[in-house]
């Protein structure tokens, strides 16, 4: 598989890493066999879940619905980069104006 999709969220409370772990693995099984949940960070604010996939796009429309049920659509960030790459190119919000970081 040979792209990573990171999903952002805020957070840096033990209720926000719990939840996490619980979102991970509703994307686990929403994501089947077209990617592989791989993980996660946690601090300074935020928090990246890690997909791994060959198709960002259709995984993130798969995802969305666990994210929309969950209430995280309005404050995730969600962007992808080929896995030889340090580029991100930013799919959630429609019409983000920035850079994708993370910390």
């Amino acid at each position: 598989m040979s792209y990573q999709l990171v999903l952002q969220l805020p957070g840096d409370s033990l209720a926000n890493y719990l939840g996490m772990i619980v979102l991970e693995i509703r994307l686990t099984r929403a994501l089947g066999d077209l990617a592989d949940v791989d993980g996660h960070d946690f601090g300074k604010g935020e928090r990246n879940i890690f997909i791994i996939t060959d198709e960002p796009q259709e995984a993130f429309r798969q995802a969305r619905p666990v994210l929309e049920r969950g209430g995280y659509l309005s404050s995730l960030r969600a962007a992808y980069r080929h896995a030889d790459r340090d580029d991100y190119i930013v799919i959630w919000p429609e019409h983000f104006i920035g850079e994708f970081t993370m910390s």
